[in-house]
């Protein structure tokens, strides 16, 4: 081996600095970047955490509104089926009593019927008695007078006039 004149050697501890010096402010720089970096990531969490938090905040006032319409909705769905039960119970009643008067009409239409029939039998025969007894004396008196109705109508009429008159 050979050996290093004291120039040399200096020459090498001077470099050796240099490197050494150019290693710290590589390294300084590196470090420098990494903490540019950091707070970059730092910021964009903190960014991030308050994106998340006021979309959690929207979510949770959607929700409630959310719920509070449904809340509503199923007590106007209640209101309505109630009413919709008692509409259903008065439908129900007016049916029963529409039927009943329906059965009621026609059995009174029936007994009347009945009532009516059983008049027409005794009216007609009696009725046919009394009218052929009370015409026979009227009928034989103007065939044995010879008197017509329009004789008699003709006779009522002049005597009206002359009472008018006198």
């Amino acid at each position: 081996m050979k050996r290093k004149k004291p120039q040399e050697i200096m020459e090498g501890i001077r470099q050796q600095r240099m490197r050494l010096g150019l290693r710290q402010v590589r390294n300084q720089r590196k470090e420098e970047i990494m903490e540019g970096l950091l707070k970059v990531a730092i910021d964009n969490a903190r960014a991030q955490e308050k994106q998340v938090q006021l979309e959690k905040t929207e979510l949770k006032m959607e929700l409630f509104r959310e719920r509070e319409l449904r809340e509503t909705l199923e007590k106007q769905l209640a209101v309505e089926q109630k009413n919709r039960a008692i509409i259903q119970k008065r439908l129900k009643k007016e049916k029963k009593a529409k039927r009943k008067l329906q059965e009621a009409l026609e059995f009174e239409t029936k007994r009347r019927e009945q009532a009516e029939q059983t008049l027409k039998q005794a009216a007609s025969t009696d009725n046919l008695r009394v009218l052929n007894d009370s015409l026979t004396p009227e009928i034989d008196a103007d065939r044995s007078g010879g008197r017509t109705d329009a004789e008699r109508t003709i006779q009522g009429e002049y005597s009206e006039l002359a009472t008018v008159l006198y």
